[in-house]
């Protein structure tokens, strides 16, 4: 049946396989025929989701076994560095710090996995999306120094239980467009905004800052705005980001009063016109939204892969 479609027609079905998160239809689709699992085979690898130390340890596996030409398009990654159970138990319990000592005991194994598997395809990723709920599994090691030359988007939901190190050295994203970085309540997330080199990015997403000065400063030290009531503060410079367009601040509220948010929300919208005036560049500003989850995330990525097919 497949050998008669015109080739356009059947790279149009290969193409839309590719991108399912799962690979389970490639790999239906290249037991129909043996033309068929000739034209499927590359992008077998193309778009994956796996979730917890052991999945990730045999993707790696199976990904170094292939040959050159599937290695070769591996394109997009969602990755967990625990379960789903282990993941849906800790998000369940509410306070992002709640889950501290947990998923310890297997921090070494997802932080080996994790660098194995990005060792093998960072170079050819064009959209990641990374939850970290371990405590004890080391990003800087298993993630940040990986070398991603092809990177467009790049989203990171790293619970509040999970390490907060980051490396002291740049993270190199050359084409990255946007990045997304949901760090939890606890999390300082300027220190790894700060390590980021990325020429050619034009949005960034900040979720679940806390409700305070700090990441309004945070805020405009990104888009490179001096602030006159602040003017010890110093920016970053617009090299840092000479492209960035868009800044999306997600605040949260948890201990602060009606009248404090609403005074805080307002300072900030107004001081996002400032900066709209003197740097070009937008600033928007959420209060409460909805937490961050492996749901939305996943609806993020599904998103993404659309923009591939």
């Amino acid at each position: 049946m497949f050998s008669s479609l015109l080739p356009e027609l059947l790279g149009r079905i290969v193409l839309l396989a590719s991108v399912d998160g799962s690979g389970r239809t490639a790999a239906a689709l290249r037991l129909t025929s043996r033309y068929v699992a000739a034209v499927v085979e590359p992008y077998r690898f193309c778009s994956m989701a796996v979730e917890g130390a052991d999945r990730i340890q045999s993707l790696a596996s199976a990904i170094r076994d292939a040959d050159l030409q599937t290695k070769s398009h591996y394109r997009h990654l969602l990755m967990s560095d625990v379960t789903k159970d282990f993941r849906t138990t800790l998000e369940g319990l509410g306070a992002p710090a709640s889950g501290n000592g947990i998923f310890r005991s297997a921090g070494e194994a997802a932080t080996s996995s994790m660098r194995d598997l990005l060792a093998l395809i960072a170079p050819t990723l064009v959209t990641f999306i990374l939850l970290s709920y371990n405590s004890s599994c080391e990003l800087q090691n298993s993630v940040f120094s990986a070398d991603f030359a092809q990177l467009r988007h790049f989203s990171a939901h790293i619970n509040g239980a999970a390490r907060r190190e980051y490396p002291a050295f740049g993270i190199n994203f050359p084409m990255l467009l946007s990045l997304h970085v949901s760090a939890g309540l606890s999390m300082n997330s300027e220190a790894l905004v700060s390590n980021i080199s990325a020429p050619s990015l034009f949005a960034i997403r900040l979720g679940e800052l806390q409700l305070k000065v700090s990441s309004m400063l945070l805020a405009y030290s990104i888009l490179g705005a001096l602030l006159p009531l602040y003017s010890g503060r110093i920016a970053m410079s617009p090299d840092a980001f000479p492209n960035l367009k868009l800044l999306v601040v997600q605040l949260f509220s948890a201990e602060e009063s009606l009248e404090q948010c609403y005074g805080f929300t307002e300072d900030m919208r107004s001081w996002a016109a400032y900066i709209e005036d003197e740097t070009n560049r937008r600033l928007e500003v959420l209060v409460d939204a909805p937490r961050v989850t492996s749901m939305t995330l996943r609806e993020e990525w599904t998103d993404l892969l659309g923009e591939y097919t």
